[in-house]
């Protein structure tokens, strides 16, 4: 029997929330210029990601659901491109840019791994879909610790 976890409970949530609030916290504070032009674009970009994960999972359609994981990792992606221009306009710190820049491969790869999770189920006898090496990751990001336990009982 599948478990249903709620949206705000998946690890990718939790990471991508993470991730837009202190970006946000940090815009919030730039100088009217520099938050109107970059600030707001990289605030929109890095909230869409996780506005994309959480529409995905009210998507009734597997495929539905996993085009918005790719519109998630698309907004990633900019959001990259932003944080850069940032970084390269010394907005934020080398350290800052490193840090956040890392954060948002880890989450990439981990929507990376839910994509595949989603294609597996769609296509379970599918041999060019990743094997379980993702798997891995994909569990991880599934469940959390507290659904980990309902789980076994």
């Amino acid at each position: 029997m599948r478990m249903y976890i709620q949206t705000q409970d998946l690890e990718i949530m939790k990471m991508a929330e993470e991730i837009a609030d202190s970006i946000y916290g940090r815009v919030r504070d730039w100088d009217h210029f520099e938050r109107h032009s970059i600030g707001i674009q990289l605030v929109k970009s890095v909230d869409s990601i996780g506005a994309n994960i959480a529409e995905s999972q009210g998507r009734h359609h597997l495929r539905d659901s996993i085009q918005f994981i790719y519109y998630s990792r698309a907004s990633l992606e900019e959001s990259k491109f932003w944080l850069r221009r940032a970084n390269r306009r010394r907005l934020i710190t080398q350290e800052y840019f490193d840090s956040f820049n890392d954060k948002l491969s880890v989450l990439g790869r981990q929507l990376n791994a839910f994509i595949n999770a989603k294609k597996r189920r769609l296509n379970p006898n599918n041999p060019t879909i990743k094997p379980s090496s993702s798997r891995k990751a994909v569990n991880k990001t599934k469940l959390s610790s507290v659904d980990k336990e309902k789980s076994k009982q």
